[in-house]
């Protein structure tokens, strides 16, 4: 759970942080948009497998979503491997 709590925290500051600092540039972003988009749904897709499959209730159509996700969003450490 904190593992959890410190992945999303810092996924927060680093947004935030980019935001604050560049608010001209992002304010019109559609990539920083995109960004934000991007991560808010892998995040959600990941931890309502990961706390499903913990209770072993993980439906099969969450288990397709997070594999196919994988295909658009790439897990962080894929995407520069």
């Amino acid at each position: 759970m904190s593992t959890t709590a410190l992945q999303v925290t810092t996924r927060v500051i680093q947004v935030w942080m980019i935001w604050y600092c560049f608010p001209a540039s992002t304010a019109s972003s559609h990539a920083f948009t995109a960004l934000v988009l991007a991560w808010s749904s892998a995040d959600a897709i990941r931890y309502a497998y990961l706390a499903l499959n913990t209770c072993g209730l993980s439906p099969e159509w969450l288990v397709w979503l997070r594999c196919v996700s994988f295909l658009f969003i790439p897990p962080p450490s894929l995407k520069y491997a």
